[in-house]
């Protein structure tokens, strides 16, 4: 083994936090998630480097403390535990047509989380340049975010790391803001040892440390007439974030959208407002289009 290096080691920001700067780099007293990484290991081997990291399964290297944890969209959304303020979307009068409809409707279905499942593992590799300067090659769907995140993490003007990337597909959204952690780690290692360092994770590692698509709850009340036209509908679309922000607003916001592009007719205002953990969407419409039941599929495009 060459090196160990922890959250004291960053020199600036520890975060990777794509909005908002939620999402440390490296653990630091407590851990939010499970598989969060708590250091780094640097080996001359791959398989050198992954048999010292395991080392960490021991109490004797690290010693956690359980904490409560809210761990389903249910549980958060009775406790009102929100990553972002809820975001609300409405046009008309939707509990007056919904009430005075010939005929009302209403339930709820969930939508499954899904791993992206991208045809490469999360892959960085940082080359020292001179005069505190970084390259940095890395598998990532967004270089101008990861040009930011490590140079906001080594404190260092943006101009100092060149980011390059080969080529870019396959990613399904899963390296559009993932892919931050990884650059960060190699890049923060290969400044701190003034030589080239490359990682790349394992797919277990990977799936364990990075997000994935949301899975969510939908509590929906519809009124319709004899002929089936929609007269009123409200939507609730409650989205798992898990503990950061990432891209959760985006997508919610999507979801939200969506249902309002297949039900509202174009060019009507609306209002709405952020949030990715709980959504509230009510319309009053006097038509609606069948495609609308593909609102709001959680897809976390990159």
């Amino acid at each position: 083994m060459i090196a160990l290096f922890t959250a004291d080691d960053i020199p600036g920001e520890n975060n990777c936090g794509s909005v908002l700067h939620d999402e440390p780099i490296l653990a630091k007293e407590e851990m939010l998630y499970f598989g969060q990484p708590v250091f780094v290991v640097i080996a001359e081997k791959h398989d050198l480097a992954r048999r010292a990291a395991a080392l960490a399964k021991s109490e004797e290297v690290i010693r956690y403390e359980p904490l409560e944890a809210t761990l389903t969209r249910r549980d958060a959304k009775a406790k009102q535990q929100f990553v972002l303020p809820p975001l609300h979307l409405k046009r008309g009068d939707p509990d007056g047509k919904i009430a005075s409809a010939a005929h009302r409707l209403q339930g709820e279905f969930e939508v499954g989380g899904q791993e992206q499942f991208y045809l490469e593992e999360q892959i960085a590799y940082a080359i020292p340049k001179e005069l505190d300067g970084l390259l940095v090659y890395s598998s990532t769907q967004h270089s101008s975010e990861m040009q930011h995140l490590v140079a906001h993490m080594l404190d260092w003007p943006t101009h100092n790391v060149i980011y390059e990337y080969r080529r870019i597909g396959g990613g399904f959204g899963g390296k559009e803001s993932q892919s931050g952690i990884f650059a960060c780690i190699a890049s923060l290692v290969a400044h701190l040892l003034h030589r080239p360092v490359k990682l790349r994770a394992d797919r277990d590692d990977d799936f364990m440390i990075t997000g994935k698509r949301h899975d969510a709850i939908y509590t929906y009340e519809a009124g319709f007439d004899d002929d089936g036209r929609l007269q009123g509908a409200r939507v609730e679309i409650a989205l798992r974030a898990d503990y950061s922000a990432d891209l959760s607003g985006t997508v919610a916001t999507r979801a939200v959208c969506h249902f309002r592009q297949r039900v509202l007719p174009a060019g009507r205002r609306y209002h709405r407002a952020l949030l990715p953990y709980q959504h509230a969407v009510e319309h009053g419409v006097p038509w609606f289009r069948r495609s609308a039941r593909r609102a709001g599929n959680g897809n976390h495009d990159g």
